[in-house]
């Protein structure tokens, strides 16, 4: 009898100020799959398509190293970043309703496909939109 391949799926983020829409992302990402391998966003990555996170990388890392239901941690360098897929076997990558906004984010999708992963997309958190980037914005109209 065939042995079952494992499914080990990548999803990525900046993962600043952790809200619970990452919280149901990364719950969508596990439910996918026998493994879950995350990505976190340098602070140079994020940088690179928007403002810089609140949260240095090492602290974010810190906080999804943490949850239990993450397996794997690894650096996210860039919006088409494989790092790890190789290392970890990963064959399934989990994007959320944002991701194919950037050119490079909508080429990484067809080099996944082409190279035989399988690319599931989840729809926003079920309580409504949320954004780390919305957040900041309500913080500063609150503190002025």
């Amino acid at each position: 009898m065939a042995e079952k391949q494992l499914r080990v799926v990548y999803i990525s983020g900046c993962w600043d100020i952790l809200h619970a829409g990452h919280l149901w992302a990364l719950e969508q990402a596990r439910d996918m799959g026998d493994i879950l391998v995350v990505g976190v966003n340098t602070d140079e990555c994020v940088r690179s398509y928007k403002d810089a996170p609140v949260i240095p990388y090492n602290q974010r890392v810190a906080v999804i190293s943490s949850l239990r239901l993450v397996d794997a941690v690894v650096p996210h360098s860039g919006l088409s970043d494989t790092t790890g897929f190789e290392y970890y076997g990963v064959n399934v990558r989990a994007i959320g309703p944002g991701y194919g906004n950037h050119e490079e984010q909508r080429r990484c999708i067809e080099e996944h496909l082409a190279n035989g992963i399988e690319v599931i997309r989840f729809p926003w958190y079920a309580g409504g939109k949320l954004s780390s980037t919305e957040i900041k914005e309500r913080i500063k109209c609150l503190t002025g």
